[in-house]
């Protein structure tokens, strides 16, 4: 590049010598036009990495209370004979709803903000539906692995503890 930039130097003086060189590169250009753009990326990226912590952490919390709650329940269907993938299934199949549910309102939500937002531009990019359902199954992948972690520990305690124990 400095090779490049010293012929055109070169090349300028020979051809208007009374005049110094202006230029400037199109990455910086495009760094100038778009600046607030890509600030807003970075700030996005880091709100919803928090979004995604915070939320998280409150399902992990909340389910570690809904099984506190329903220790004596898991330690009664265990001793009666259900598996670990039983009592696994039954404490995630409320959260698993609650999330595809709350998926269907923000999936419209999110899409209209989107298309608003991608008005103020002059080339436009189109929505694709797999974004969404990406977006989503990550969702729903984390969260059950959250609750399926919660579930499996209280599934394999030992139903003995849970039921002398209060």
């Amino acid at each position: 590049m400095s090779h490049s930039l010293a012929v055109f130097n070169q090349v300028w003086k020979k051809v208007n010598p009374d005049f110094p060189s202006n230029y400037s590169f199109l990455k910086d250009e495009y760094g100038r036009v778009y600046h607030n753009e890509l600030n807003a990326q970075n700030l996005v990226l880091l709100f919803s990495l928090l979004c995604m912590l915070v939320t998280n952490l409150g399902l992990l919390v909340f389910m570690s209370f809904i099984v506190k709650n329903k220790t004596r329940e898991i330690a009664i269907r265990r001793v009666n004979g259900a598996s670990t993938f039983e009592i696994v299934r039954m404490l995630n199949w409320n959260f698993i709803r609650w999330i595809v549910m709350a998926f269907v309102i923000a999936v419209p939500v999110a899409t209209y903000a989107m298309q608003r937002w991608l008005e103020n531009f002059t080339y436009k990019t189109s929505l694709n539906w797999w974004i969404f359902a990406l977006a989503g199954a990550a969702v729903l992948a984390l969260s059950i692995l959250l609750v399926s972690w919660q579930s499996w520990r209280a599934a394999t305690a030992n139903p003995v503890d849970s039921l002398k124990g209060e």
